[in-house]
This record gives C-alpha cells, sequence and structure tokens, in this order.
C-alpha cells in the first residue's frame, strides 16, 4: 500500500513484511525493483503518476469531478467532460487538466475553477490516504479528499 512520504511522495510498502520497494542498488530509471528494509532514503519514494486520461471519482466511485457547466461532482455519463489527464508541473505536482476544454483545474475563492497556465492555484500533489483513497492537495492549501483515479 501507498505511504505517505511527505510533499507528494509515498513509500510503496507490504502490508504482509512490511518491505518497501526500491530500485536495486537505488539505481534510477530501468533498474530492477527490489524489497528492502524501510529506511527513509529518498530511493524508497515514489511518486504517483496518472497515465493517460482518468476520471476523478468519489471514494465510492459513484459520482466523478466534471467539468461543464461548472466544475462539481455529478453521476458518470457517456459524453461530457468528465476526463482528466495530470501534466507534471513541478516536482511532485502536477496540472490537472480537462481532457475536453485544455483547461487546467485551479481553486479560486474556495471553489474548483478551470484556469489557464500554471499559478500556485493549478498545482496539485496526489497523497494516499489509509483507506486506499488519495488526497488532491492544491499549493494554496484547498484540498479535494477521499477521491479515487478510475480508467475510464
Amino acid at each position: 500500500h501507498f505511504v505517505p512520504a511527505g510533499d507528494g511522495w509515498s513509500t510503496v510498502t507490504s502490508k504482509l513484511n512490511g518491505r518497501v520497494w526500491q530500485p536495486a542498488g537505488c539505481g534510477g530509471v530501468g533498474a530492477a525493483i527490489q524489497t528492502a528494509t524501510a529506511d527513509g532514503s529518498a530511493c524508497q519514494q515514489f511518486r504517483i503518476q496518472p497515465v493517460g486520461n482518468v476520471l476523478i471519482a468519489d471514494a465510492a466511485m459513484h459520482q466523478v469531478l466534471s467539468a461543464l457547466p461548472v466544475v462539481r461532482m455529478t453521476d458518470r455519463r457517456p459524453i461530457g467532460c468528465q476526463l482528466w489527464h495530470f501534466d507534471v508541473s513541478s516536482d511532485a505536482h502536477y496540472r490537472i487538466v480537462d481532457a475536453c476544454t485544455g483547461r487546467a483545474l485551479t481553486v479560486h475563492n474556495g471553489h474548483l475553477t478551470l484556469g489557464s497556465g500554471a499559478p500556485p492555484s493549478a498545482q496539485w500533489r496526489i497523497d494516499p490516504d489509509a483507506t486506499g483513497t488519495f488526497q488532491l492537495v492544491n499549493r494554496t492549501g484547498f484540498s479535494v479528499d477521499d477521491v479515487r483515479l478510475l480508467a475510464p
């Protein structure tokens, strides 16, 4: 399971033996993954990176984040702006972009909205929680709690 290591990074820990993933010899990209005793080193920390378009669903998977007409949770529909992709913005942060409009998910006056560019209000990190869901945390401190990232 994913255990938060801080600032958007996570440790992947076995529930069976408590060992964690790390690249062999703490190597970089392309190194084989092995398990090791947790020591908190940087090579034992990973960033969750969604690939392709995803649905951002509530914990019960009954509703998904929809971009139009306004950004809010709605019932899943076969059409509509409900697909998002995560573009790397900076170290462990992403721009969450609506696949329908190409605009970024931002925070304005405490509400989710669509914007442009990459201001802090459009930068998010993904933090796992103990229940198997994730928290999307904005650089402004605003968060969207208990979400699941699903393949469409």
